[in-house]
This record gives C-alpha cells, sequence and structure tokens, in this order.
C-alpha cells in the first residue's frame, strides 16, 4: 500500500452519540470527508458509518499528524452538513475519537469492516 506510513482505523461519535447519520446525511458525510481527504492529502484507504458514528480508515505518514487529520475531518465535515442538510449549528461530532493502528496484514479486514456498516450495525 504505501511505504513509511502508519495505518490508523479511527473513530468518532456525533455528539452524545445522537442519531444524526441519516439515510440522506450519511451520503453527505462520506462525501465530504472524501472531499476533505482530497484536499488535504490524507491517504483515506476507506470510510463509512452508521447512524452516530464514522469509521475511516487511512495511513499516516511520516510528517502526518493524527490530532490534525481528526480536527481536518470532524471540523470541516460538520461545517459541510450544517451548510447542506442542517440549520447552522444543529449537527456537531462529540470532542472525542478511538484511533487504533493497524497492521498490514489487518487492513483489508479492518476495510471489510468498515464498508459493512450497516450489516455490522443492522441499519
Amino acid at each position: 500500500m504505501y511505504k513509511n506510513a502508519v495505518y490508523i482505523h479511527m473513530v468518532w461519535p456525533t455528539y452524545k452519540r445522537l442519531e444524526f447519520l441519516n439515510e440522506e446525511a450519511l451520503p453527505i458525510c462520506l462525501n465530504a470527508l472524501k472531499l476533505i481527504a482530497k484536499e488535504k492529502n490524507i491517504r483515506l484507504l476507506e470510510v463509512n458509518g452508521s447512524i452516530d458514528h464514522i469509521h475511516c480508515l487511512f495511513a499516516l505518514g511520516p510528517q502526518d499528524s493524527l490530532a490534525k487529520i481528526a480536527f481536518w475531518l470532524k471540523g470541516r465535515s460538520s461545517r459541510i452538513l450544517n451548510q447542506m442538510y442542517y440549520e447552522e449549528g444543529e449537527f456537531k461530532w462529540a470532542r472525542n475519537y478511538y484511533a487504533r493502528s493497524v497492521s498490514f496484514s489487518e487492513l483489508s479486514t479492518v476495510q471489510e469492516y468498515i464498508r459493512n456498516q450497516a450489516l455490522n450495525h443492522k441499519l
């Protein structure tokens, strides 16, 4: 995949785990995250979510910062969701996020898990 990278599986919830990411809002959010990743040169391998949280898998390069990537993805996607779907300031992410490194041998398993969020959470 990428040379000199640490693979990161990051998950973050909506504010108070509110069910913001319905069938209309989730695609807007996922498209926004892909656009942000492209603009910020985040090497995004997979992204998907459920009604109240997002999963993404990306390659963290030697010059990248986990906190900065979380800041960009969460901050800019919430702005886009508020502009395109919700009333200004209505949508929020929780402050926290979960992140763990993923070994190269686990990549396909984690990607499959992220792709299958609808099945995993029975949406």
